[in-house]
């Protein structure tokens, strides 16, 4: 993903930084790049048993957040596309009740013609 970091991402990379700071890796990222970039190499973390998990967590629960995110992100653009498809709907139902309409009448129109002119023949005969 070659998108600029978004205000959540940068949050999690600094985040990250800073728990791998106190952990003892100085060799973080500087929170610039992609997503992958932000979140630390598992291989990097420190070996210490505590640290470790305290680590994988807060990763985790950092992924889940980005995740959910997008997640939300992906159910906002859906429903706008279902929103806008519903009112081109409407407006191709509003023009075709028209047209309907518009039909109807002429129908009717050509049923009084016809029944004026079978009339006007029964009278010739």
């Amino acid at each position: 993903m070659s998108e600029p970091l978004t205000a959540l991402e940068k949050e999690v990379a600094q985040i990250l930084h800073t728990k791998l700071e106190v952990a003892g890796d100085s060799a973080s990222s500087a929170g610039v790049g992609t997503e992958e970039e932000a979140l630390p190499d598992p291989q990097a973390l420190p070996q210490d048993g505590d640290k470790l998990t305290d680590m994988k967590k807060c990763e985790r629960a950092l992924k889940n957040r980005l995740a959910a995110k997008r997640s939300r992100d992906q159910a906002r653009a859906y429903v706008q596309r279902l929103e806008s498809n519903v009112s081109d709907l409407l407006s191709q139902n509003e023009s075709l009740s028209q047209l309907l309409a518009l039909s109807d009448s002429r129908n009717a129109l050509l049923l009084a013609e016809n029944k004026n002119l079978r009339r006007d023949i029964c009278q010739l005969r």
